[in-house]
């Protein structure tokens, strides 16, 4: 929340910041906590520039990564295309 009136919601600053907070927690192993992080950051940019846009995609592909590390199949297939889902699974 104070991010969000630091920087606005639709803020290419905002979702950098929640990418950075998210690769430490990922670094540290904190997958759990990183999860959250970037289904924030995911939102914001898909809402922001749309799937196919670069952001989008590395955030979704951290998404996926951080999924796949805590054996959640399912959030995978609903959240990315096959493409990405064949290669990460």
């Amino acid at each position: 929340a104070v991010r969000e009136r630091l920087y606005g919601r639709d803020g290419k600053e905002l979702i950098a910041c929640l990418e950075a907070k998210s690769d430490c927690l990922v670094h540290a192993g904190e997958f759990k906590d990183a999860e959250p992080v970037l289904d924030s950051a995911f939102a914001i940019a898909e809402d922001n520039f749309g799937r196919g846009n670069e952001v989008t995609d590395r955030i979704l592909l951290k998404l996926v990564a951080v999924c796949k590390e805590l054996g959640k199949v399912e959030k995978i297939s609903e959240i990315s295309p096959g493409h990405i889902q064949d290669v990460l699974i």
